[in-house]
């Protein structure tokens, strides 16, 4: 039987772990292969040396009492800046990959408002809307969470009968998903974060309305001004008190919830009662419906009860005659009684209002709203027409030069998940579309790597300590834009030789050997040829190949094999075959 030893690598095949195979096949002669690759490259890693910063970095911030050589007292640990993590979700419909920013409430000449610059860096929404961002409180007492959308995010549609249609025009379905306008926003706030060690916020439309009227208001976002919004809506929209605070349930999933209240029920349809409207001719997408909700909220605390008619406006009639349609939809969705229940019991309270607002059920001889207005306005238009024409000659306005402020960028490309061997080459990329001076930051696992501010994340030879999760900030003097994550995997390579062989169909004196003679196989191996120190047996006549794995790829293996038959009598060995990956 001969032997001859061939590589073959198949590490972009297996991936668990990657592979460096040989293998063994039944040839004539004597070959020993070498095969070289470029496995240790000298250059040092950018990512491991940033990453080692990172870490040093956070090392080094844990700082600790140092002693005054005067009187040897120890000097005072300064003071610890509070932490304070704040999770919850954007719920309209899960947001999927929301762009989530804390502003800080600043006061300046007894005006609450939201602090132009975010607090830490920006961060994205998960696949169920939720976030967790730890921020650096100081002596911080109020914020603002934002929700913003870009090409990334994706809203879910949590009404029944659809949420109108996509670019394309196809109908967009129940629990299906969908991109959101640019210009997307909600918002919640809080105040008396000195007294929380944590805090949970949900956003959604309802308490954007509340954020939106609370701005509005003299002294602007107080505490006072906010606890006084969140009650204004939900007593506006008929919420129990303290719902803006419960967490909105996923409408799309109720079957995942072992029980739910009729208040986080009422409180979710409400908010997707929002997202039906886009199904009526007056509204072309969900963020056109809140922004004009909130405009009317923020300037007379409330909504009207109809349209008169005039304009396009969000009214309570539409919105409670949606939230009694989703309600009753949704009962055929679920399976839990108990839901069930509650469903029923909102779309009957959800139904009273209606009827309670809507002109159907009141005196129709009444002056529809509106229409007053409207004769007013035509009155106002006869009389012009009346007065004489005359030149007027009018001067032209001066011209002003107006700078307009840079737009947020757009990330057009986002940096892609990468599985490589270690020591081999790897990149992640952002690519961005937009104005002004453009700034990077990469991070890993959430922790910033000191110095990597291009645009091109480079590993010139990759450790296996560069394993992580990957993303990066990108911003301009219109704020900052977090990338989606990116998953690095590096991967030890392992080397395995595969020895294969040809079942032998004689013995050594020419007679002829039958399949079922045939016992197994005997393999001797070592680092030395004339030292084969380790042994082998595989058992099965039909057996003609076995891996040896995790060799050391600094030295040279040498084999030779035998067969043993039935009786337990062994073969002679075959001539001996050697393999180095050098």
């Amino acid at each position: 039987m001969f032997l001859n030893v061939v590589v073959k690598h198949w590490g972009a095949l297996l991936r668990q772990p990657s592979v460096r195979s040989i293998g063994i096949f039944a040839l004539s002669g004597l070959l020993a292969a070498c095969n070289s690759d470029d496995k240790n490259d000298s250059v040092a890693s950018t990512a491991t040396s940033g990453s080692s910063t990172a870490q040093s970095q956070t090392i080094n911030g844990n700082e600790t009492p140092v002693a005054d050589p005067q009187n040897e007292t120890p000097v005072a640990d300064p003071q610890e800046v509070k932490q304070i993590s704040i999770t919850g979700g954007a719920i309209k419909g899960v947001i999927e990959n929301g762009v989530v920013r804390i502003f800080s409430i600043e006061s300046e000449a007894g005006l609450y408002r939201k602090s132009p610059t975010p607090l830490g860096y920006a961060e994205r929404t998960d696949a169920n809307g939720q976030f967790n961002i730890s921020i650096s409180a100081g002596n911080i007492d109020g914020v603002v969470v934002e929700i913003t959308a870009d090409a990334a995010t994706r809203m879910t549609c949590d009404v029944v009968n659809g949420c109108g249609v996509d670019q394309q025009g196809n109908l967009i379905g129940f629990g299906q998903t969908f991109a959101l306008n640019n210009d997307f926003i909600l918002e919640a706030a809080y105040s008396g974060l000195q007294e929380e060690n944590a805090l949970i916020l949900y956003v959604t439309p309802l308490t954007h309305l509340a954020v939106s009227y609370a701005k509005g208001q003299t002294d602007g976002l107080s505490e006072r001004n906010i606890g006084a919004a969140y009650a204004l809506v939900e007593d506006t929209l008929k919420l129990s008190k303290g719902s803006l605070q419960l967490p909105p349930p996923d409408l799309t999933k109720l079957d995942s919830y072992n029980a739910l209240s009729g208040d986080e029920l009422q409180y979710a349809i409400m908010s997707a009662s929002f997202l039906a409207m886009v199904n009526m001719p007056d509204w072309g997408s969900v963020d056109e419906v809140i922004n004009s909700a909130a405009v009317r909220f923020t300037q007379s605390g409330g909504l009207p009860d109809e349209n008169g008619g005039v304009v396009s406006e969000v009214t309570l009639d539409d919105l409670f005659y949606q939230a009694s349609d989703i309600a009753s939809d949704l009962q055929a969705t679920v399976n839990n009684e108990q839901i069930i229940v509650e469903l029923i019991s909102v779309e009957s309270s959800t139904d009273m209002y209606y009827q309670e607002v809507s002109s159907v059920y009141v005196d129709n001889s009444a002056p529809a709203q509106g229409a007053g207005n409207t004769q007013k306005n035509d009155s106002a238009g006869a009389d012009m027409a009346g007065d004489e024409k005359q030149d007027v000659i009018v001067p032209p306005a001066p011209s002003i030069a107006v700078e307009e402020p840079a737009k947020l960028l757009t990330i057009a490309s986002h940096p892609g998940s990468v599985v490589v061997d270690v020591n081999e080459r790897a990149q992640l990329s952002v690519v961005v579309q937009g104005e002004g001076d453009i700034h990077y930051q990469w991070r890993k696992d959430g922790v910033e790597l000191v110095g990597e501010n291009a645009s091109t994340l480079s590993f010139n030879s990759v450790a296996l300590n560069d394993s992580g999760v990957y993303d990066v900030i990108v911003s301009n003097e219109a704020g900052q834009v977090p990338s989606l994550s990116a998953t690095l995997a590096v991967e030890e390579l392992t080397y395995t030789a595969q020895l294969s062989w040809s079942i032998p169909t004689a013995r050594q004196d020419g007679s002829m050997l039958a399949l079922n003679d045939i016992a197994g196989y005997v393999v001797v191996y070592g680092t030395e040829p004339e030292n084969l120190s380790s042994k082998l047996l595989v058992d099965g006549a039909q057996t003609t190949n076995y891996p040896f794995e995790n060799l050391d790829p600094t030295k040279t293996y040498y084999f030779k094999i035998a067969t043993l038959d039935v009786n337990d009598i062994q073969g002679e060995f075959s001539d001996v075959v050697s393999k180095s990956f050098l």
